[in-house]
């Protein structure tokens, strides 16, 4: 088994007074978006995806290099909302 190579990243606005209350109560966005990537044939390809709340990733069917392009849905980020994005390469992707 190939050992995978992460990259994590947590994304947060800040805006503390009304942000604290609005957390609080739950009132705001949590999206999470990961992915595995591993070679196939002579290409890298996504190999798992997970997606929960407003994130998404699209995958174009581009020539050359695997892409990922993320994509948040609720059209924003504000104050208190939280973003995981969560990636992975096997040690033969490219």
């Amino acid at each position: 088994m190939t050992e995978a190579v992460g990259l994590r990243q947590q994304v947060r606005c800040k805006n503390d007074s009304a942000l604290n209350e609005t957390a609080r109560l739950g009132l705001r966005a949590k999206g999470v978006a990961r992915a595995a990537f591993t070679r196939v044939g002579l290409k890298t390809r996504p190999m798992r995806v997970f997606e929960a709340g407003g994130l998404r990733l699209r995958f174009p069917n581009a020539p050359g290099f695997c892409e990922a392009v993320l994509v948040n849905t609720g059209g924003g980020m504000a104050g208190g909302d939280r973003a995981t994005i969560d990636l992975a390469l096997e040690s033969d992707a490219d």
